[in-house]
Parts: structure tokens; sequence; C-alpha cells
């Protein structure tokens, strides 16, 4: 593993990215309310406006038992509650804000139909800590809209402030591709908002070179792809690079822990065999929020 450090010399002249449209689902949970708090942060420092959305789990109308006796009116109560926890959880926000809740027979294609119909800049999901037991509870709703939306959805867990998060270490899973440019771009967006410093970690295979017995390898450092990938870097950010041979989640995972990272952000890189699979692990898995681009 190598290491190399560089600090902008030329004005910013990153991609136009921002939050202005933020959308944050709900199952009325602790951990939701918990994410809508963190959106809500966001929104504050930059700009942007919150839709609080929640899907209330309701079977479709062919299924006769619930045309009859008592079960509509309690759809009605539980539609009641539902609206009534929405309402409290938005009253002390300070950022523009609505509430949206629909009846659904499947909360999570509803969750991913709202996401493409409206297109928001940003989705907040809450996610459980670490675990099978977490994993089947929240991880898979948020590991569906991860592999199958196409915008940026940011997992979170804890309740650690998202500020106080992005003004430490900011890392970014790289192979230095024009694809991983916009885990570049919205690192340096949130790094110059925070006060952050970005640490772009970059793997590589190991592959042939000419010359070498078949069968022998070396590993491939990308040193000067690197520096053509960060360039023109922002003159008031100061990005770190770390090169590592171990294949990609792993290096990620292993270099955001021992870094103690405040966040991890990767960009959805559609030539990459398997890159939606290895977001939704990396979200399992990251002991910190996981931003997918």
């Amino acid at each position: 593993m190598r290491t190399t450090t560089r600090t902008g010399g030329k004005e910013p002249q990153v991609t136009a990215v921002g939050f202005r449209e933020i959308l944050v689902p709900t199952d009325l949970s602790d951990q939701s309310d918990a994410a809508l708090q963190q959106a809500a942060i966001l929104a504050g420092r930059l700009g942007g406006h919150v839709t609080l959305y929640h899907a209330l789990e309701f079977p479709d109308h062919e299924y006769g038992h619930w045309a009859f006796g008592e079960r509509p009116s309690v759809g009605d109560e539980q539609e009641r509650l539902a609206r009534a926890h929405l309402a409290d959880c938005v009253e002390s926000l300070t950022v523009p804000h609505d509430t949206v809740l629909e009846r659904s027979a499947s909360p999570a294609r509803a969750l991913l139909s709202r996401i493409a119909a409206t297109a928001p800049d940003l989705v907040v999901m809450a996610t459980q800590d670490r675990g099978a037991l977490a994993h089947l509870l929240l991880g898979s709703v948020a590991e569906q809209v991860v592999g199958r939306a196409r915008w940026p959805v940011l997992c979170v867990r804890g309740s650690e402030p998202i500020d106080r998060r992005l003004a430490g270490r900011i890392v970014v899973d790289t192979d230095c591709s024009d694809a991983a440019r916009p885990a570049l771009d919205m690192a340096t967006l949130l790094a110059r908002t925070f006060g952050g410093e970005v640490l772009a970690v970059c793997t590589g295979a190991a592959v042939a070179r000419p010359g070498l017995r078949a069968g022998h390898a070396e590993p491939w450092r990308p040193y000067a792809a690197a520096e053509r990938w960060l360039a023109p870097l922002p003159a008031d950010v100061t990005i770190r690079m770390v090169f590592d041979t171990a294949p990609p989640l792993k290096a990620v995972l292993r270099i955001a822990s021992e870094e103690r990272a405040g966040i991890v952000i990767t960009a959805r890189r559609a030539e990459a065999c398997g890159a939606e699979a290895e977001a939704g692990r990396l979200v399992r898995h990251a002991h910190c929020p996981v931003l997918v681009v």
C-alpha cells in the first residue's frame, strides 16, 4: 500500500452537484427518525428541501377479506397513526419540508417508483448496525434501493450528526475511471462544505506485463492515472490517495476502519462486473454511513 498527498493549486472546477431535493423514506422507526435529522442537517447546510415519505403496507383490493368486516377501518386507523407520526417528525424541522404517505401492497416497490418519478438529488435511508438480523430488518430495503435506483443514496446508521462525520475523513472508493468521477465530485462538495479531508482509495487488479514469464504478474499501481483523475483539484481541498492491491471491497472496508472514516462514497460503475452487489455489501459491512452515487 502506498499513500500520496495532493493539495489544490487552481480554482475549483468540479461538476455542479448538490442536494436541492432530499427524499427520506421512513418505516416509522427510531432509526428512520434519526435519518431524517441527518437529512435536515444536509439540507440546512446545502440549501435543500426534505420530503419525508412513508409507504403504508396495504393489500391489493383483489383480496376479498379486506372488503368486509372491520379490516378497512383498521387500515384507516393505521393511516391516521402514520400521518400523526410523520407530523411529529417534521414539527421541529427548520428546513423546507413536505410529508407524503401512500398505501401500497409493496412498500419497497412504491419507494422505487417514487424515486423514479421524482428523481431526488439524494435519498437518505436508515440501515441497522451490522449483523444478519439487522440486515433482514432494514438492510434488505436499503440494498434494493442502492442496487436498483439510479440516484444518489446515503445509507446512515447511528445517531452521530452527519456534519461531524463529514468534518473528518471522507473515503472515496475509486478505480480512477471516468465512471468513478461522480464520487470524487460529491466528496469534494462535502469536504468543502463541512471541512473534511478526502481520502481516495485506489485499487487495481494484478495484471501481467510484457516480458514476464507465464503465470507471473506484478501489481498495477495507477499513479499516473490517479494524477490525471485528480486534476484539476480544488484549491481549498486536500486529498490523500491510498493505492492498494487488495480486492476493492476488502481494501475500502479495511482502510475506512483504520482511518476512522466518517463516511464512504462510491460510484455506480456499470461496466464493473457485480458493481451493484458490491455496493450493497459495502453498505452492509461498513462501520460508517455509505453514499452511493
